[in-house]
């Protein structure tokens, strides 16, 4: 952050410069793509790095629906995410620690796929949204179909 305040300030500074100068003009515009380019980099960061956590989540169209699983996502680098998922309702085989894998961009969209190390029948696949500070909505697919979902951080 202090390096995008830096660049902040001496683009102010920039742009005070005396217009009749050569340099004046093409250093405004090349300060202008650096500080553009900073505040798409910090934002990423930041849009990733606050996914972190546990999530309860929630299936909207089935019977007991509410806690129907528990989804960690432990670590994210270079737009890839991993962690665990807990489902608690379901196939008594299905009710146990899986692992998960997935992306994020920038835009804050999440795939995220249960299927390696998954038993038969108990793959899920995720699309998700970050909608705010520790939500994430969108739609479950597993084999009994297509579930919409609602994730809150714990």
């Amino acid at each position: 952050m202090k390096i995008l305040y830096n660049t902040i300030e001496l683009f102010r500074g920039a742009s005070t410069m005396d217009c009749n100068t050569v340099w004046a003009r093409p250093l405004r515009r090349a300060m202008r793509f650096v500080t553009a380019a900073l505040l798409i980099i910090a934002s990423t960061a930041m849009a990733q790095d606050s996914i972190l956590g546990t999530y309860t989540g929630h299936v909207d169209g089935i019977k007991n629906g509410n806690d129907a699983f528990e989804l960690t996502i432990s670590a994210i680098k270079d737009g890839k995410l991993s962690g665990t998922n807990l489902f608690n309702r379901g196939p008594s085989k299905c009710r146990q620690l899986f692992p998960l894998s997935g992306t994020v961009t920038p835009e804050g969209v999440v795939r995220i796929d249960s299927k390696e190390g998954v038993l038969p029948d108990c793959e899920r696949t995720f699309d998700l949204k970050v909608i705010g500070t520790g939500e994430l909505k969108g739609t479950l697919v597993g084999p009994k179909g297509t579930f919409r979902v609602m994730l809150v951080r714990q």
